[in-house]
């Protein structure tokens, strides 16, 4: 309720809603959500929870109101300053990587300053970037994970990637950075089994998360491997 009163309303955003499942008149514009490319058939409605941390129910037309309104210091949505705060308060503890932001998380690349945000159910997977000193948006949703390999992760993060260096590219390549004395050690550091800190900690739901580790390992040249780690051309990188 507070957040049609206070986000949707004052922007326009009239076919946007968290109620589970979607209103009837919203219900015409909603698509069906598939597990993989596989499913022949569209599965039920997904109720999230964690309302309103996920359970958004949107359009395109919707987000880019909503994607102007931050391009533009917050307009119709919050005092300039507010804006400013979400948009530049960087946890940064890790200098050189992208960091945590009030709402957002850095997404820079190519010299770009980009703040996003991005979010998945078992049927959907969506991402909303802000390119802050172009004032340019770009929102994808997919209403599917693809096939094998988490295809739809990497088509967000790809897009992306292709859009800046089409429209906004680099005057010159980045210098390669060296390989660090360091790089060997802190790799060996890092080699081994993790559990998510996005996880219950007082309930029995914890053995899930035991049982659900990542495991990621270090090859002989120092290189890390594991899930999620990116790859060039097939091969580990740095």
């Amino acid at each position: 309720d507070y957040i049609q009163a206070h986000i949707f309303q004052p922007l326009g955003m009239n076919h946007s809603s968290f109620v589970q499942p979607i209103p009837e008149a919203m219900a015409p514009a909603m698509s069906g959500g598939y597990r993989n490319i596989a499913d022949g058939e569209p599965g039920d409605f997904e109720i999230i929870p964690a309302s309103p941390a996920g359970a958004l129910s949107s359009t395109g037309a919707d987000m880019a109101l909503f994607m102007n309104a931050h391009l533009h210091d917050g307009a119709g949505l919050m005092r300039p300053e507010t804006a400013r705060e979400m948009h530049e308060t960087v946890d940064q503890q890790f200098p050189g990587v992208n960091s945590m932001l009030l709402g957002f998380y850095q997404e820079n690349y190519a010299g770009q300053r980009i703040i996003a945000h991005g979010g998945d159910t078992t049927f959907f997977h969506s991402n909303l970037s802000l390119l802050m000193d172009q004032d340019v948006g770009v929102y994808i949703s997919l209403n599917s994970g693809g096939a094998g390999t988490p295809v739809a992760a990497l088509l967000r993060w790809e897009l992306m990637k292709q859009f800046v260096n089409r429209y906004y590219p680099r005057a010159s390549a980045p210098a390669e950075l060296p390989v660090l004395p360091t790089a060997r050690g802190h790799g060996a550091a890092l080699a081994g089994d993790w559990e998510s800190s996005r996880r219950a900690e007082t309930s029995p739901l914890l053995v899930a998360y035991f049982l659900g580790q990542t495991s990621v390992s270090m090859l002989p040249n120092g290189d890390l491997v594991g899930p999620g780690l990116p790859k060039v051309n097939g091969q580990p990188q740095h």
